[in-house]
């Protein structure tokens, strides 16, 4: 059966496996990405994975996420960090003793140590849909997060004129910030030119360079998202219209 959204730390599913019935499955759903630690408590054998679902011409089939983990007569295990985008998953608590009339009470407790990112938002993580800043005159700044689960944001801006502009950037985590003009090729097709980049680890760094009149975009990016990334960034800019050398050069 369905466990339904799992948001919080807490006992996760407790039931009942042995002779005649040698394998649980249950489903959960996660809104966002989480890093979940997972500890079996059974009072005999048995085994605990988590699968996804995945389409195949035949039919649909589950692949495991990671290892599986075992515990033995009253001695709870527990999982190493499973690192997990949202979606869809299950999970399988089995006795590998059913066969010889196990009779095994079980509870799977997601633990404290677990993480998940609820401040991630996906509607900015390509630059067809980026935030909009609008046209920058003098200065001003934002913030916002990138992670696990939300690797990039991106934010539009336009420049009427020439001029200097400087960036600031800080961030609690390993994250990037870089600019971008939106050019247009011979065909009509719209695409980014790559500029300068800052690169941060709980710090901050900043820069200044010449912008033509023109439409841009930060794209800022956690560089460690696959790892557990949990950056809190912020970017602040000013625009004046004396010139120095470009950074997009």
């Amino acid at each position: 059966y369905d466990l339904g959204s799992v948001t919080t730390p807490g006992d996760l599913l407790t039931d009942w496996i042995g002779f005649g019935d040698a394998v649980d499955y249950r489903k959960l759903t996660l809104d966002t990405a989480a890093e979940l630690d997972f500890t079996l408590e059974a009072d005999g054998k048995a085994k605990f994975a988590i699968y996804t679902l995945e389409e195949k011409k035949n039919g649909y089939k589950l692949k495991k996420i990671g290892g599986t983990l075992s515990t033995g007569d009253k001695t709870p295990a527990k999982s190493g960090t499973r690192l997990l985008e949202a979606g869809e998953y299950y999970i399988g608590i089995e006795s590998p003793t059913a066969k010889k009339g196990a009779d095994i009470d079980y509870t799977v407790r997601v633990d404290d140590t677990s993480t998940f990112f609820t401040k991630g938002y996906n509607g900015d993580d390509i630059w067809q849909t980026a935030n909009e800043l609008g046209a920058i005159g003098t200065d001003g700044s934002f913030t916002d997060w990138v992670g696990c689960g939300d690797v990039i944001d991106f934010w539009k801006f336009s420049v009427d004129e020439d001029g200097l502009f400087s960036v600031g950037f800080t961030a609690d985590d390993k994250a990037k910030l870089t600019i971008y003009e939106l050019t247009v090729d011979k065909k009509g097709n719209e695409k980014l030119k790559k500029g300068k980049t800052l690169s941060v680890s709980d710090g901050s760094k900043s820069f200044e360079g010449l912008l033509e009149a023109g439409t841009y975009y930060f794209g800022i990016e956690s560089t460690n998202a696959k790892k557990g990334g949990d950056a809190d960034y912020e970017v602040s800019y000013q625009f004046n219209r004396d010139l120095g050398k470009s950074m997009l050069a």
